[in-house]
């Protein structure tokens, strides 16, 4: 694909992990970094694209170039998400992020005692951030990232799949994190790109710029169709 497919396209991308707090201290939350969705964002600039993050807590620094909103909870980079894609007109949505899946039933107003024996926490949902995209921008192409861990190749895939269908995804980027070299705060990865006719590319282990790269190139085929 000419690097020029993207040139002038609105690309929104969610990046890094999200905390849930239990208190004002203590959070839920996952080791990603963010470097996944930055390589995503720093691709897309390099072929001309338009793009915005909205960025959890990770540790990976963003473009100068790219439209930066931090956030941190879960629902507030849905409410971000869905914000931008309710006002901005975008053509792309690569959601990259590692959003906290669970959060505290209750966020405790004051520090919770260190010396408290025992301690249960009720957990509740938290927003899906891909099922508000699709619903309030059913028209823009969603690119949407599935993390299992120490799972079997075809199980990776019939899993990635699912989800894929359930929320009416354009491609989902499916990785094991369990394997080495691959995964959270890490500057590599390997993956399994499925579509919606359960085709599947596979990219082996390779630098994550490589990797968005490659999910780029597909996504601005599919685009220019």
């Amino acid at each position: 694909m000419e690097s020029s497919a993207l040139r002038n396209v609105k690309v929104l991308i969610t990046s890094g992990p999200t905390r849930e707090y239990i208190d004002p201290i203590r959070f839920i939350s996952n080791a990603s970094s963010g470097k996944m969705g930055i390589a995503v964002a720093r691709e897309a600039l390099s072929r001309g694209a338009e793009v915005t993050i909205v960025q959890g807590k990770g540790t990976a620094r963003p473009p100068k170039d790219a439209k930066v909103i931090n956030v941190e909870t879960t629902e507030e980079m849905c409410d971000a998400v869905v914000k931008e894609l309710q006002q901005g007109e975008f053509d792309v949505f690569v959601a990259a992020a590692a959003s906290a899946d669970y959060g505290p039933a209750k966020r405790e107003e004051d520090k919770i005692p260190s010396k408290q024996e025992g301690l249960v926490i009720p957990l509740k949902p938290t927003p899906k951030v891909i099922e508000y995209a699709r619903r309030v921008a059913p028209d823009v192409f969603l690119c949407a990232f599935k993390a299992e861990a120490n799972v079997a190749r075809d199980v990776l895939i019939a899993r990635a799949y699912d989800r894929l269908k359930e929320v009416g995804v354009d491609l989902i980027v499916a990785n094991d994190i369990g394997k080495p070299g691959c995964g959270f705060a890490v500057d590599t990865n390997e993956v399994y790109i499925v579509d919606a006719a359960k085709e599947v590319v596979h990219v082996p282990i390779t630098t994550k710029r490589r990797i968005a790269a490659r999910v780029l190139d597909i996504i601005g085929d599919r685009i220019k169709k």
